[in-house]
Formats: structure tokens, sequence, C-alpha cells
């Protein structure tokens, strides 16, 4: 399964597929070479997004044993869990100003629309019944 983001000066793109099993996050060139693989664990890394500055990139991973947003830079340095939850956190978006996060979480039981700061700090829920079943849910930003 491959899953690909465009860079915001849309010179490279970040990719998560699994070669070995488990999803790996790759920044690649437009025509598809390696050029750095981001991520090097056991875990399934996935859903890569650029920072709209273009210095950060938020993922989902499993690594801590439950589905949580992590956050590291662009180079794949640093990387962090944001959210350190027992639920499943996941599908995540920057705010265009880069200052916020949102995402989908089961947190209260269903999932429901999150939003927190790029730090992972002050989390809060937006939504009541937004999607209580398993499926594929989207959502983006409006300015």
């Amino acid at each position: 399964h491959t899953m690909r983001g465009l860079s915001p000066n849309g010179d490279r793109e970040l990719t998560s597929t699994s070669p070995d099993g488990d999803a790996e996050i790759f920044q690649v060139s437009l025509d598809g070479s390696i050029i750095h693989q981001m991520t090097h664990n056991d875990a399934q890394d996935f859903s890569p997004v650029w920072s709209p500055d273009g210095q950060s990139i938020l993922f989902v991973s499993d690594l801590d044993g439950n589905l949580d947003l992590y956050r590291m830079d662009a180079d794949g340095g640093n990387q962090r869990n944001l959210t350190q939850h027992s639920a499943r956190d996941e599908a995540p978006r920057w705010s265009p100003s880069g200052e916020h996060i949102a995402f989908i979480s089961d947190r209260d039981g269903h999932f429901e629309l999150y939003v927190m700061n790029a730090d992972g700090s002050g989390v809060r829920r937006l939504t009541r019944e937004f999607y209580q079943s398993e499926g594929f849910v989207t959502f983006d930003w409006r300015p």
C-alpha cells in the first residue's frame, strides 16, 4: 500500500510503502527515486503530511502499540509522539498557518474530529457524533 504527499514547494514527495511488511516513510523525487528513508523501525508508519512551511512532517505510527500522531523534522530527525493516547489517532492535517493539527480519534468511544496545537498540547474535540462506524473519513481545513 502506498500513500504520497507532495512537498509545499512541489519538488519532492513523501511516500509510505511496505516493501518488507512494515510501512516506512520515504522522501522521494518526483520521478520516484528514493532521496531518503525517513523512518526505520518495526512499526507501521503511514499518512505522512508536510507542514505548510516544509520544515516538519506529521505521520501516523503504531510504534508505541497503538495508532498515534507523530511529528518529525523534514530530514527525518527528532521524531516524537504528539498524542500519546491509548485510542486510535489518525488522519492528521496541518492548519494553513501550521499552528494547529486536526485529526480523527476514537478516544471518546467513537470517531470524532479533534484539533490540537502543533506541539501536541491543547487537544480538544470539535464534533459530536462525527462518525460512528469504521470507514474512511476525509476532511480538510478552510482558511
